[in-house]
């Protein structure tokens, strides 16, 4: 929901702008609970209606989780409209500083036309990501070496032997009742210790469960020159039509890439040629084409894509569905998705092609910090910050044209979006700790030393 601001701003108002820009920063905006008791509680009062005294509790655990699955898929469907209704518009509370909320944003006087660097404040993932001087090029000279080291001829019968896969795996791949794509049978990631070794999957990519679909022919695909390295790669897709639930930037899916499996948290942008940078979007459209970026070992193409997502059904099951298609186009982690945030603000007082703008700002310090940026309107003027006005946040503006009393005065910001890599569980988990410890201190420096006014590119 977008909150209006008015004169004053009382506490329901402060929780939405909360929760907005929980939403704007990163991740899917889960409820917060301070107790188990509490989300319990909350939940069961939606449930009165579904649960009867016969239910056990594996049932009342189930209807529990649908019940918050469907919840959450509502509010993503509301915030989705939002986004429609005004695009890219955000607001946060009076009690916090702009100029720290708005910390990692950068000002463009040109989204076409002015530079930014590919290579400045790269998250400590890109450490991973492979960097290729021509994706075509490399897997053009991949088929190649293949083709001249390659002594097998088509329709010739080979012998493979595989070691080190342990026995739970091993039933499960040759039980014909393993049918099911979440089966019971498939081990988890403490099952699959293999003596001193550690556990299978450590490398690229998830850890092989031992699930083929149950008895049958096991299909074995060979990987070209540089195909086990990890990159950041782009997806060619677009939404299907059966498929009516928003899917947020950085939702964890499920995608098929040519024989290979992977899930990961993908970002969308605008799909266009001879940029750049391109614009980030928060959902992905429908009936347009986009581009998804996530974390993935290197593929070349030609190769189709399948994106699916995951559900939780009324009787407990993960349900998948078809989300998207598209295939392969390239893999580069220097490719630029920009997030573009707006900020609104609306005439108090206005003479000629003068004006005193208010709502926008809370504080005389961020009206200075911000003043470098253009001011552009809804009704096509462009103007600029003079100075501050009091200690509200009330602003002088100058624009190139007649202002209007009922007109809205918008600025803009850009911030460089990153795909997340999928941190799955049987890595080490306390490393996560030890990265988001640096990545706060990162953004402490960041902050530190941003100066007394934002610049402009």
């Amino acid at each position: 929901i977008r909150f209006r601001r008015k004169g004053t701003t009382n506490q329901n108002e402060n929780n939405g702008d909360e929760e907005m820009m929980t939403m704007d920063d990163h991740e899917e905006g889960d409820i917060e609970y301070d107790s188990d008791e509490e989300e319990q509680e909350h939940w069961d009062g939606d449930l009165q209606g579904d649960i009867s005294s016969d239910d056990d509790e594996e049932t009342l655990k189930n209807l529990l989780e649908a019940s918050k699955d469907s919840a959450k898929r509502a509010r993503l469907r509301a915030l989705e409209d939002e986004n429609f209704q005004y695009p890219d518009e955000v607001e946060f509370p009076e009690d916090v500083e702009a100029r720290r909320r708005f910390a990692k944003y950068k000002g463009l006087k040109s989204f076409r036309t002015s530079p930014w660097d590919p290579k400045e404040n790269l998250p400590r993932d890109y450490a991973r990501a492979f960097a290729l001087a021509s994706y075509k090029r490399l897997g053009k000279r991949s088929k190649e070496y293949l083709e001249t080291t390659m002594d097998l001829d088509v329709g010739s019968y080979v012998r493979l032997t595989i070691k080190g896969i342990p026995t739970v795996c091993l039933e499960n791949l040759l039980d014909p009742q393993s049918s099911t794509f979440y089966s019971s049978k498939i081990p988890s990631s403490v099952q699959l210790q293999v003596g001193d070794a550690g556990g299978l999957g450590g490398g690229v990519g998830q850890p092989w469960r031992g699930w083929t679909g149950g008895a049958g022919a096991l299909v074995v695909s060979g990987l070209l020159r540089h195909e086990s390295r990890m990159t950041v790669m782009h997806f060619g897709v677009q939404k299907r039509k059966e498929y009516t639930d928003p899917v947020p930037s950085k939702h964890s899916m499920w995608w098929h890439v040519g024989f290979r499996r992977e899930k990961a948290k993908a970002i969308f942008s605008h799909d266009g040629l001879n940029a750049d940078k391109f614009k980030f979007e928060r959902f992905l459209p429908p009936r347009v084409p986009a581009m998804a970026s996530l974390f993935m070992p290197i593929t070349f193409g030609p190769a189709p894509v399948l994106g699916f997502s995951e559900k939780i059904g009324a009787g407990g099951a993960i349900q998948t569905a078809l989300v998207c298609s598209g295939n392969v186009r390239a893999a580069n982690p220097d490719r630029i998705a920009l997030k573009r945030v707006v900020l609104t603000g609306f005439p108090f007082r206005t003479h000629k092609h003068k004006g005193v703008i208010r709502y926008m700002f809370f504080n005389a310090e961020d009206v200075k910090f911000f003043s470098p940026l253009e001011l552009w309107t809804k009704y096509g003027r462009r103007g600029k910050i003079t100075d501050a006005l009091g200690t509200h946040g009330h602003m002088k503006c100058l624009f190139n044209g007649v202002i209007l009393q009922h007109d809205t005065v918008c600025v803009t910001m850009f911030k460089r979006m990153f795909p997340k890599l999928e941190r799955h569980q049987h890595n080490a988990t306390n490393q996560n700790s030890e990265i988001e410890l640096e990545n706060r201190m990162h953004d402490r420096r960041e902050f530190e030393q941003t100066g007394d006014k934002m610049q402009m590119y």
